[in-house]
């Protein structure tokens, strides 16, 4: 065996860690208990998302059709649709932050959020409604937006809530805002514009939730700051002379940035991005398609860029993928085994962000990682020698912790 490195610097072992995908990761919690507490804290947990974030890595998909099933990207070989066993069964999933989906189960009225990599899920308290008079029985409709304050640190679920009265006419009853970080309701404002009428809506991107209105001339997209709790207008793109505005044209967000996908008809379909958010000028066409060539009916949705940035994943009318060259302008058919023959996808990045409305236990003991570092050079001597620490050490290391 070779020879035990005298010391390797805590910095270090949590780089090595923070490259390793979460579900790889999970098991080294069993190295020992100053392992647990160091891979469970809000620190390295931030470390491993932002490190994630920044090489573009750990990147899958949601498939949910009759079942959820989990496509991993960073897959070089062959794509494969694994089929995961939540608690609880969806019926509809928020887009993905941080790693979180805001889902709507078959057994619950309230909310719950949920972590994939992980396995954790976490329901939302129910929050009672006050009827304004004169409301018809049975009419409420709840609708529900998901977003991430990042100056104060805190994931948030906003709950707007209409009825019809009895002359059938919609009305606001009420709005409220949910902190995971104070695990309470607070009482906002009422939206000044009609959300879409979807049990989950909004696209977030900028801190913010957006839903858009589109008219013969004219494009409105509506923001709602999670973090002020304020509405604003975002401007939309400045079409060319003799393009319309589609009436089937969607929101997205793309590597970070607003996306709007306007299918002129059946043979075009462009896809615009704001490369810097808040400014008109900034909308650019990303690219143009052709949804006849592929077999689809203009039902185009980008789902994000490849780790090289060069290709746009596309999910083309709920039932096939695609990767768009954007250098080459060309399409190829992406094969997943196991695939669901209808689906809404959403891209996620793997992480181990915690979807605890209270705070956990505060441990009982303190363990020094120094503590651990003995058996984790161990463990590094035996892996040392490969290039892909954060494939081949995960693997590697499963084997080896038995011995512990």
């Amino acid at each position: 065996m070779a020879q035990i490195i005298p010391e390797v610097p805590t910095d270090i072992l949590i780089d090595i860690l923070s490259r390793i995908p979460p579900k790889s990761l999970l098991p080294f919690r069993s190295v020992c208990y100053a392992w647990r507490l160091l891979i469970d804290s809000n620190e390295f947990i931030n470390i491993h998302l932002k490190k994630s974030q920044e090489t573009n890595s750990n990147s899958s998909i949601i498939l949910a059709g009759l079942g959820i099933y989990v496509v991993d990207l960073d897959t070089k070989d062959e794509y494969v649709a694994l089929e995961l066993t939540p608690p609880v069964k969806f019926f509809e999933i928020s887009s993905s932050i941080n790693g979180l989906f805001l889902v709507m189960s078959d057994k619950n009225d309230s909310p719950l959020i949920w972590n994939p990599s992980t396995g954790e899920l976490v329901a939302i308290p129910s929050s009672p409604v006050e009827y304004p008079h004169g409301t018809l029985p049975g009419s409420a409709y709840e609708t529900y937006g998901f977003g991430f304050d990042s100056k104060s640190d805190e994931f948030k679920v906003v709950k707007s809530v209409k009825c019809k009265g009895y002359d059938y006419n919609w009305m606001n009853c009420e709005t409220k805002v949910f902190s995971l970080k104070s695990n309470s309701w607070k009482n906002i404002d009422d939206f000044a514009y009609p959300l879409p009428h979807k049990r989950i809506w909004g696209v977030y991107v900028e801190g913010a939730l957006h839903c858009h209105f589109v008219m013969p001339e004219l494009i409105i997209i509506m923001a709602f700051n999670i973090g002020t709790e304020t509405h604003y207008i975002v401007p939309s793109p400045n079409f060319p002379e003799g393009e319309e505005r589609s009436e089937t044209s969607t929101l997205a967000e793309i590597g970070g940035c607003l996306s709007l996908v306007n299918p002129m008809n059946k043979f075009s379909v462009d896809v615009w991005v704001m490369k810097e958010y808040g400014v008109e000028k900034s909308w650019t066409k990303l690219f143009n398609v052709c949804p006849s060539l592929i077999d689809c009916n203009a039902n185009l949705y980008p789902l994000g860029y490849s780790k090289c940035g060069r290709e746009v994943l596309l999910n083309c009318d709920d039932t096939k993928l695609f990767w768009y060259d954007l250098e080459r302008e060309s399409v190829v058919s992406v094969r997943v085994h196991n695939m669901p023959y209808v689906f809404y996808a959403m891209p996620f990045v793997g992480s181990l962000v915690k979807p605890w409305v209270m705070p956990r236990p505060r441990e009982r003991s303190e363990v020094s990682i120094d503590s651990s570092i003995k058996k984790f050079l161990l463990i590094w001597n035996c892996v040392k020698g490969d290039d892909d620490v954060g494939t081949l050490y995960s693997k590697k290391f499963i084997k080896i912790v038995d011995t512990f």
